[in-house]
């Protein structure tokens, strides 16, 4: 008696478990779900590599028309300083959230061009530098006007989008000109 209930429990438990392969209901769900993590992460990320791209391009017309104002004699002579300048730069740009406290500012002048060279905007463990200076310069001088900001990532692409030791991106826009004559 007891090997007849056996072959009857088998039994059944094959039959339900075919019952239950030749089922069809929720197999769009499971699909989904086998492939909405990559979906997600590839939407996420190229909404994130627009967002870099859209904040690199307003950067760049940012610190170019900031630039004008180094290169037409307006933030020379205490005219402007480099808070000021950088708030030039901040009213234009309106991807970059905490403009005024993330974005860092080095204006230069040299003697030629051949001698402009940016600084490194790094130090050896990947960090970002916070030595720079502002200098605009005279009429006449070549000035090098260079911008940098922080983008935080979302923390999946840090790891490939990310160019700083702590997985940010390191965005950066340059302006290199001579200064228009001017002065009295």
């Amino acid at each position: 008696m007891c090997s007849i209930a056996k072959m009857g429990a088998k039994s059944f438990s094959r039959a339900a478990f075919r019952r239950f392969l030749r089922d069809r209901r929720g197999v769009s769900m499971v699909e989904f779900a086998i492939i909405a993590a990559p979906l997600f992460l590839f939407i996420f990320g190229v909404i994130e590599i627009a967002l870099i791209f859209g904040a690199t391009y307003a950067l760049e017309n940012a610190t170019n028309d900031a630039a004008r104002l180094v290169r037409t004699g307006q933030a020379q002579n205490g005219a402007m300083d480099a808070n000021a300048l950088k708030a030039a730069i901040c009213n234009e740009v309106f991807l970059i959230s905490n403009c005024s406290s993330g974005l860092q500012l080095d204006v230069r002048s040299f003697p030629n061009f051949a001698a402009a060279t940016a600084p490194p905007a790094t130090d050896a463990n990947g960090n970002l530098v916070t030595n720079f200076q502002y200098a605009p310069g005279d009429g006449g001088d070549i000035v090098l006007v260079t911008a940098y900001y922080e983008w935080p990532l979302i923390g999946l692409l840090s790891s490939s989008l990310g160019n700083l030791s702590d997985g940010n991106r390191l965005l950066q826009a340059t302006a290199l000109f001579r200064n228009e004559p001017f002065g009295p």
